[in-house]
């Protein structure tokens, strides 16, 4: 896997767009943790600062036009202090101009161009697995319809790996490296199964009742910081709670939030698309021993004390 921050350009106006592409992406943290791993740093700051105290002045100028507002010394603060790029990117959320947006928008194109990508690549390799079992016709397979696979187009999922490559590939300009081209498993994380689960976003009544739209994402918050009830040690466990947040995520992307305004609606599925894109980049480095499930698990923290916040302050709009 190559690490991001292998990229980190010496000239200050290019170090200006990498920083900004950090912040715009659905991947910081993963920039996060190899910095701070470069530098031996601890999980939290040790003099922490409030980011609207660190940018002073120049806050309004970030906030529209970019860290090239930043001089060049506070540009590479952010890189020997990484923890200021988390709080910086919730400051963009809350209160980014159009220059953010755009760039949001973009990475979030290409996330969800993958994330298409892996949905093909797994229903493909379902419908060859299934094609490969014996004794069994292929209009017979339980849940096909559910699946989203068609029993008559039944292509190898090396082809579909392949493609998904292929679409990558174009999405980011060449950029996008595979974890691991000769298992194309590798990409995923572990897929969801219908299971019981009661807690957190999975809870029976989570959205009972009529509040009022803060009350609502304030339950949302409640539910989503349930998520450190348990502190799980092994891998398995750590992977199955990472598993469970993933499913509850799917919920509040795949529910009609009735107590907010469409608009509304539409910023959280968007933040919830984010946070998932998170999630499973989480659990596929777990699944792949490329972090312990303590820093795994610690990581997801991170995310959820994020979240929760976010969620709690009511400003989930851009």
């Amino acid at each position: 896997m190559k690490l991001r921050i292998l990229d980190v350009p010496d000239d200050a106006t290019q170090l200006a767009a990498w920083l900004d592409e950090q912040l715009a992406g659905y991947r910081l943290l993963e920039t996060v943790s190899e910095l701070r791993a470069l530098r031996d740093l601890p999980a939290a700051d040790p003099s922490p600062v409030e980011i609207e105290e660190w940018l002073g002045q120049r806050r309004d100028a970030v906030l529209a036009k970019g860290t090239a507002a930043l001089e060049e010394g506070q540009q590479r603060e952010l890189l020997r202090r990484p923890w200021l790029l988390l709080d910086l990117q919730e400051a963009i959320d809350q209160a980014g101009g159009d220059y953010w947006n755009q760039l949001a928008r973009r990475s979030a194109d290409t996330s969800a161009a993958l994330e298409r990508g892996r949905e093909r690549l797994l229903q493909a390799m379902s419908a060859d697995a299934r094609a490969q079992a014996p004794h069994e016709a292929p209009n017979e397979t339980p849940n096909a319809a559910a699946r989203g696979v068609e029993p008559k187009r039944r292509g190898s999922w090396r082809a579909a790996a392949v493609g998904l490559a292929a679409t990558a590939a174009a999405v980011t300009l060449g950029f996008f490296v595979f974890r691991s081209l000769p298992e194309p498993t590798a990409l995923l994380p572990t897929p969801l199964e219908p299971t019981e689960v009661a807690w957190g976003w999975n809870a029976p009544d989570l959205f009972a009742g009529s509040p009022t739209p803060l009350e609502y994402l304030r339950r949302l918050a409640d539910a989503g910081n349930e998520w450190s009830d348990e502190r799980p040690e092994t891998k398995p466990a750590v992977a199955q709670r990472i598993r469970e947040m993933r499913m509850g995520c799917q919920r509040l992307i795949d529910h009609q939030h009735a107590p907010l305004a469409p608009n509304q609606d539409a910023a959280l599925k968007q933040l919830c698309r984010k946070w998932l894109g998170q999630f499973n980049d989480l659990q596929v480095e777990l699944e792949q021993d490329e972090r312990t499930p303590r820093e795994a698990r610690e990581a997801m923290d991170q995310i959820v004390a994020k979240l929760t916040q976010r969620l709690r302050s009511g400003k989930i709009e851009s």
